[in-house]
Parts: structure tokens; C-alpha cells; sequence
């Protein structure tokens, strides 16, 4: 996700074994329809890899 300039969020098993399935991914005013696009296209893409 990186490579196409997407954060792709704080991976919350980090520091919570108990979620370590779970992302925390925030935004706020400043987040456009087409970052919120971007992330959804490199998240999509990344499950693809990951289910295969």
C-alpha cells in the first residue's frame, strides 16, 4: 500500500494482541472522497493478495 501513497492504517496488534486482526485507520476534514477511493482501491488489493 505504500508504494501507491496509501497509509494503510495502525495495525492495532501492535500493541493489543487481543486485536490483532483489527486496523485503526482515521481521517478528518482534509480527507478527500479520492483518498477515501485510494484507500478502499489498496485495501481491496491487499485482501486480494492475502486470501490467495
Amino acid at each position: 500500500m505504500d508504494e501507491k501513497g496509501v497509509l494503510g492504517g495502525f495495525d492495532l496488534g501492535e500493541w493489543w494482541e487481543s486485536n490483532s486482526s483489527c486496523l485503526l485507520i482515521g481521517c478528518d476534514d482534509r480527507t478527500s472522497q479520492s483518498d477515501i477511493d485510494a484507500l478502499v482501491e489498496a485495501l481491496s488489493s491487499w485482501i486480494e493478495v492475502v486470501c490467495s
